[in-house]
């Protein structure tokens, strides 16, 4: 039936990808009409992933847009790798805060499409903003939008917050956001706990 024609694809477009043949597994979808079987999210799920473990994420954010050209609706799957792939060098070459700019793009296209970002895509989001920002705050600053949108933060949001502030030496802001974390139930974990030992360290307290 379809449905096992369509997995037959999905698995062949993810062995491609293993195995580094990117231009195999873009040359399944150019295929799939003529052989009857029509592209699914999950095929394109898979493509991404493919381009994205192949470090071209030019192409991963281009078939984001070839798919809903398409008709064919993205997920919450979709929009999370896309946006954890903002931080990579290739999409921030020619400008300071071109992937964060992305990254805020796609949030707001996620939201626009009916699929509110989890704690997972805005923990990739905040990732983003300590690689890719302009300035040190943006991570604080997609913190906020977070709480905002009543998105609850778990040990993985604490992380990344505290690394980024032992990064910066912000020793003030990491205290305030163990603090502020704690108080929502999030308690620091080991991982936690070791960055916020550089940050007293790096801030020589």
């Amino acid at each position: 039936g379809r449905g096992a024609a369509l997995d037959h694809y999905v698995g062949l477009v993810q062995a491609l990808g293993e195995a580094g043949r990117l231009d195999l597994a873009l040359q399944v979808l150019e295929d799939m009409p003529a052989l009857g079987v029509a592209p699914s999210t999950r095929l394109y799920d898979a493509l991404i992933a493919a381009c994205l473990r192949n470090h071209d994420p030019g192409r991963a954010h281009a078939l984001l847009w070839d798919m809903t050209g398409r008709g064919i609706a993205p997920s919450t799957y979709t929009y999370g790798m896309l946006i954890a792939s903002c931080s990579h060098p290739a999409l921030n070459a020619g400008q300071r805060g071109a992937g964060l700019a992305a990254c805020l793009r796609l949030l707001a296209q996620m939201t626009e499409d009916g699929l509110p970002p989890t704690t997972r895509t805005y923990n990739a989001a905040l990732d983003v903003c300590a690689k890719a920002g302009r300035r040190p705050s943006d991570v604080f600053t997609m913190y906020e939008e977070m709480q905002r949108a009543g998105v609850a933060g778990d040990v993985a949001t604490l992380g990344v917050l505290v690394r980024h502030c032992a990064n910066h030496r912000m020793l003030t802001a990491a205290r305030r956001v163990v603090e502020d974390m704690g108080r929502r139930g999030v308690r620091p974990n080991a991982g936690v706990f070791e960055q916020l030992a550089r940050v007293y360290v790096g801030c020589r307290q």
